[in-house]
């Protein structure tokens, strides 16, 4: 803590509203073990915004919830080379090429476009926006999204 706490490089990102009226000078650190000690020191008592954090958060919630195997219908675990806030899908499919079956189907080729299976679409992993919204879809699905995350 005491070495970090000297680093004054960088800046808070300027396309967060919330961070950019955060001080700078702000900084600590807690820590719980799995046997449940805590340590905390630094600027512990000032609330912040936990921003991408959350994502891992609201993918452990979802998983506590919901099967393993019932989350990953709904979204990845593979590594995507994305950026964190783009809003992209992967198509987990061989052969799932949803306009050719369309083309096919109209030209009356019902067999050839039957033969195209069509797989689900869901995020690449949850640490990506459109996966994180997923997870978070998924919590509490029918309860309104306000109270969904009140304790």
């Amino acid at each position: 803590y005491k070495e970090c706490l000297k680093n004054t490089r960088g800046a808070n990102a300027d396309y967060i509203p919330q961070l950019v009226q955060v001080n700078p000078d702000q900084f600590g650190v807690g820590v719980c073990t799995i046997d449940g000690q805590r340590y905390a020191i630094g600027d512990m008592d000032v609330p912040f915004a936990i921003q991408s954090c959350s994502k891992v958060v609201t993918y452990a919630i979802a998983h506590m919830l919901h099967s393993a195997e019932m989350v990953h219908e709904h979204v990845g675990v593979e590594p995507s080379s994305r950026a964190f806030n783009q809003m992209v899908l992967d198509e987990r499919a061989k052969n799932s090429d949803l306009q050719t079956k369309c083309k096919l189907m109209q030209e009356g080729k019902e067999d050839e476009a039957n033969a195209i299976e069509i797989c689900l679409v869901v995020s690449h992993n949850p640490c990506i926006n459109v996966g994180t919204i997923m997870c978070a879809l998924l919590i509490k699905p029918g309860v309104p999204i306000d109270k969904r995350f009140d304790l």
